[in-house]
């Protein structure tokens, strides 16, 4: 057990511990000898596991230095080797990718120091460049979480639990949870959420959502599409009117989305239920419970207390006083995205519960976390894009400086120091965020009245700066078609003209040889009209006078009808009528 802790930091039960060598004993990579334990070195050796130790060390201390080099260039902040390490090491942990905490043991992983503010958006921004850069650090960050979600599956105690179904159990998600899956808080939070879904339906359980939960994801359309309609644009952090606004819907179209809404659920397989029955035996203290989580968790709109009261007290009613340990079996199941629920619920409603009875209530993390050990090859690609999710969520203001940042916002609107515009800038564009959080480092007590001022000026400066740069992408678009054309047009003008050549020099030689065929035939014909053979000359001077004025008169006229106006005339015409006929069905040939 301590070995375990010094050498890799895992904090073990000894339970655990006994049911990890029982396994490894069966597999032959130990043996027993007289009670004790004994390694096997011939079957420990074929693990290769020194190797892929060296291999994923290189990659974290590659990834800690990249991490160091980025938040020193980026943010100007110089982070040692071990600084960097401990904040990356925190972030991974604080996301919550470990599973027992909020189902039924302690944490596995020892517990870094709760990240602050500051660190966790130092490292989202590093993820969020790792991502948009498409560096291979990014693998090595996947790696790295795969690891701290692996270490959990000690948990999963008997060898045959990877492979166990949910047994007639419905699975039922908060709204914070469904808002993401339906894409209305962006592609990033979407896809963990509907890969999650996948996970769950797939090992057999039913998806659902209660009536209540319906509810109250319909009134926050309902608010959005008011808000909108009245041009009241303001929105704090995860109302969801910021990703309504961002992608320009109007209050109509989310309407349309609100009126559809229980279509859009059933196409994520997520069927609307009904509360159970309140039951005295069954009934837990709900007001004891909502005061507990009033004083636990800062809930932003006091009434959000009811629904998840309600949903938590559902599930235990779904239950029937009934104690499980097996996940798989326990008939109903609540999951949230505040890890504070799930916290605060379990050590309510498992007070007096057995020891590893699980909770009414766990984490949509803890859940893909004990999915994804059971069967990591269905879901390769989720921790992945659980990081980026969760790097999305680093990187946005929190409820106090957004509200800090929308106040001082609202005051220099009303006394005039900013214009309307100006303000719908500062609310709606995402670079001003961007800047509000570079500025403060997520920390609300950076923030100053002079915060705001300096980001509008930092988000005109980028507007400018994205104008000259798409003013200069368009004239270099302009140039490169222009030069595109010119080189279209001087092929086509080539292609034409070497058709054009090629018809005329066919042509020509068929004329030739028509006018050379004709011009034999003519003499052919008016020889054959005269003698043969001249007269003699002293018989007959006469007559051989006679045959030479018909040779020559034969000469001439054929001479005449070759090379004369008329019949060279008539031959040229056909020489050019032969040449278009060519060319036309050349280029007919070349565009087939």
């Amino acid at each position: 057990q301590e070995a375990l802790r010094t050498q890799f930091g895992l904090c073990l039960p000894q339970h655990s511990i006994s049911t990890i060598l029982g396994r490894v004993r069966k597999q032959g990579y130990i043996r027993t000898e007289r009670k004790a334990y004994r390694p096997n070195p011939e079957r420990l050796a074929q693990l290769g596991f020194h190797n892929a130790q060296q291999s994923v060390m290189k990659m974290h201390e590659a990834l800690v230095l990249h991490l160091a080099g980025f938040c020193s260039e980026r943010f100007g902040i110089n982070w040692s080797a071990s600084t960097a390490e401990a904040a990356l090491e925190s972030y991974v942990e604080e996301n919550q990718l470990s599973v027992v905490d909020t189902v039924k043991y302690g944490a596995s992983i020892a517990t870094a120091r709760q990240p602050s503010k500051s660190t966790r958006f130092i490292v989202g921004t590093f993820v969020q460049h790792l991502q948009d850069t498409h560096a291979t650090d990014l693998g090595y960050l996947d790696t790295i979480a795969q690891g701290h979600m692996l270490a959990n599956a000690v948990y999963l105690t008997e060898p045959g639990q990877h492979q166990r179904k949910f047994r007639k159990t419905r699975v039922f998600f908060d709204t914070s949870f469904l808002m993401h899956a339906l894409g209305y808080g962006g592609q990033a939070r979407k896809d963990p959420c509907t890969e999650l879904l996948q996970l769950v339906y797939g090992s057999g359980a039913d998806l659902a959502c209660f009536v209540h939960t319906l509810d109250e994801v319909r009134r926050i359309l309902d608010f959005c599409a008011h808000r909108i309609a009245q041009g009241r644009l303001r929105a704090s952090s995860g109302s969801g009117l910021e990703y309504f606004v961002s992608k320009g819907h109007t209050a109509s179209d989310i309407e349309l989305v609100s009126v559809r809404l229980e279509k859009d659920l059933a196409a994520l397989r997520i069927r609307v239920v009904a509360k159970p029955e309140y039951i005295p035996e069954y009934v837990i203290d709900e007001k004891r419970l909502a005061a507990v989580l009033m004083e636990k968790i800062e809930y932003r709109n006091p009434q959000a207390v009811h629904p998840d009261v309600d949903s938590i007290s559902a599930v235990m009613r779904f239950r029937q006083g009934q104690h499980f340990s097996i996940m798989e079996q326990c008939r109903a199941l609540f999951i949230t995205t505040n890890l504070a629920l799930a916290r605060e619920s379990r050590k309510f409603c498992c007070q007096d519960a057995p020891f590893g009875t699980v909770s009414p209530c766990i984490t949509d993390y803890a859940l893909a976390n004990l999915l994804w050990l059971k069967n990591p090859v269905r879901a390769p690609d989720l921790p992945r894009k659980r990081i980026i999710a969760d790097c999305y969520a680093a990187t946005q203001p929190g409820p106090k400086l957004m509200e800090k940042y929308l106040k001082e916002i609202d005051r220099l609107e009303r006394t005039g120091e900013v214009s309307a515009d100006d303000c719908y800038l500062l609310r709606h564009k995402l670079h001003a965020k961007h800047e509000l959080m570079r500025l403060t480092l997520a920390e609300e007590e950076a923030f100053t009245q002079g915060t705001v001022p300096e980001i509008l000026e930092l988000v005109k400066a980028r507007m400018q700066a994205d104008i000259k740069s798409q003013m200069a992408d368009q004239a270099k678009l302009l140039e490169q078609s222009r030069r595109d054309v010119q080189s279209m047009e001087a092929r086509e003008y080539q292609k034409v003209s070497n058709i054009r050549a090629r018809a005329q020099r066919y042509a020509s030689t068929v004329a030739q040889v028509i006018k050379y065929g004709v011009l034999i035939l003519l003499l052919a014909a008016t020889i054959s009209t005269l003698l043969w053979r001249p007269p003699s000359l002293p018989n007959s001077p006469t007559r051989y006078a006679i045959w030479l004025l018909r040779a020559g008169l034969v000469i001439l006229s054929v001479r005449s009808l070759m090379w004369g106006a008329g019949l060279e005339s008539y031959i040229r015409r056909f020489e050019i009528a032969l040449s278009d006929w060519i060319e036309r069905r050349l280029m007919a040939l070349v565009e087939a």
